[in-house]
């Protein structure tokens, strides 16, 4: 049961959907939980030339770091939080999907013994990861993962073709082959099998898992793509990457 719970009416939505849920997707705000919620509150505004734009950013959800949520679509509306994306050779996710933005930075810079998020702010919080590419990422809390597994676990009873391995990021959806400025959230910092655990206490949740088609098949794609390497470098594929991510979710 999430414990603070408030709705705050977006601007920014499609009424109604145009196909059935049946998908999941997190994000990183990579602001602050005002500035977040601020912004899908923000209907037009003034590029740089003072052109005044339609704004068209929103999730349906906004998860904070001490684990409150704030709704801002209702999840029979269509959120605009995909963007150019596309999952299943099936384009535009934003018909089919929840969008869940979770509080947090994403990518750090760091200077000296300091970090510092995109604003130049110092981070304050002890909590930076540190991936195997020496980057460092803003972390997530346990209570931002535990608002997160309720939210899908409400989700899923009231959209039931939303299976396991369709809980994924934002980087699964609008990666480097599917748009230029792709997508990196919710990052490496977040770690999908603790979700995943909470999501499903059970392991097996009876419609998706390591048994499943899905899983079959990204096993089977993973072995032909690392088969036809020939150049003996280590495989950074961006698509490979994702692939590999999947299939861990699905085996888990």
């Amino acid at each position: 049961m999430i414990k603070n719970y408030k709705f705050i009416s977006s601007p920014n939505f499609k009424s109604g959907r145009h196909e059935d849920v049946d998908m999941i997707v997190l994000h990183y705000t990579s602001s602050d939980e005002k500035t977040a919620i601020n912004w899908f509150l923000t209907k037009e505004f003034k590029d740089k030339a003072g052109k005044v734009k339609r704004n068209y950013a929103s999730a349906h959800y906004v998860v904070s770091r001490d684990g409150s949520v704030t709704g801002m679509v209702d999840p029979s509306d269509t959120a605009w939080h995909a963007g150019l994306s596309s999952y299943d050779r099936r384009k535009f996710c934003n018909g089919r999907s929840i969008g869940i933005e979770i509080v947090n930075w994403g990518l750090l810079k760091k200077n000296k013994d300091d970090l510092y998020t995109w604003t130049k702010a110092k981070y304050t919080y002890g909590d930076a990861f540190c991936d195997t590419d020496g980057k460092f990422w803003a972390g997530y809390t346990d209570e931002q993962y535990l608002a997160c597994a309720e939210l899908c676990k409400d989700l899923i009873r009231r959209y039931p073709k939303i299976e396991k391995e369709k809980i994924i990021g934002h980087e699964d959806i609008s990666g480097p082959e599917v748009r230029k400025d792709y997508k990196l959230d919710p990052g490496p910092a977040w770690d999908w099998q603790r979700l995943l655990r909470l999501v499903f206490p059970e392991g097996d949740d009876g419609k998706a898992g390591g048994g499943s088609l899905l899983a079959k098949n990204l096993q089977l794609d993973l072995a032909k793509r690392q088969g036809d390497r020939s150049d003996g470098l280590a495989v950074k594929d961006s698509l490979l990457t994702r692939i590999v991510s999947n299939f861990k979710r699905c085996m888990s």
